[in-house]
């Protein structure tokens, strides 16, 4: 498709101009417009979007996104597909703990870990993927998914952690050329083939583009 265009945008306030007014004032900021944290800033335009009928088959988001639990929760809550990155000392359970317990062999676990150590993911075999063509030549990509649950705190006493009721797709990927390693979550169904989130992951360039 070679129509892009960007949808929306909105004022990032730091929390160090929200609580200064009269600053705020000076520049022409109104009153009534105060700190969001960027991810809710992005779930509010997209429901914003939708809410005008604009339709999304997909979102896709870098690590400072992808790493809050919260948007997740928020794209299942407006029943919307996104793939996001996520660092690798995101936390999720590859399989639910045998206790709710705060100790470490029933506590989540870093997506790093979870790739390298739980079976969900060394019973499976890395698979290889032609993502796109590039100037400096295509990118190609090896890959494993597993189903995970992530963490969330969000209605626990004392905010004590607890496995999502539903599982979302970790994907490991592994630059061939240049060996980098990624991590990705998304909320896809569990019939969403590897490929197709593949390439929606690496579409990020149109954002950099954009700008």
């Amino acid at each position: 498709n070679p129509f892009c265009c960007v949808l929306a945008s909105d004022l990032f306030l730091p929390w160090s101009w929200s609580d200064d007014r009269p600053r705020c004032r000076v520049a022409g900021i109104p009153d009534d417009l105060e700190h969001r944290p960027k991810w809710r800033i992005a779930i509010d335009q997209i429901e914003h979007a939708i809410g005008n009928g604009v339709r999304f088959e997909w979102v896709t988001f870098d690590e400072d996104y992808g790493q809050i639990p919260a948007l997740w929760f928020e794209l299942d809550r407006l029943g919307q597909w996104g793939i996001g990155e996520v660092r690798k000392n995101f936390l999720c359970w590859p399989t639910l703990p045998k206790y709710h317990s705060l100790q470490r062999p029933f506590a989540a676990k870093r997506v790093d870990n979870v790739c390298r150590h739980s079976p969900v993911f060394t019973r499976r075999n890395w698979r290889r993927f032609k993502i796109k063509n590039r100037t400096r030549g295509p990118l190609v990509v090896e890959a494993k998914a597993a189903r995970v649950r992530l963490v969330d705190a969000s209605n626990s006493d004392n905010n004590a952690s607890h496995p999502t009721d539903r599982t979302y797709w970790l994907i490991e990927t592994r630059d061939v050329q240049t060996a980098e390693v990624k991590y990705f979550i998304s909320n896809a169904p569990r019939s969403t083939a590897l490929l197709t989130m593949l390439r929606v992951a690496f579409a990020r360039d149109h954002i950099e583009r954009w700008f």
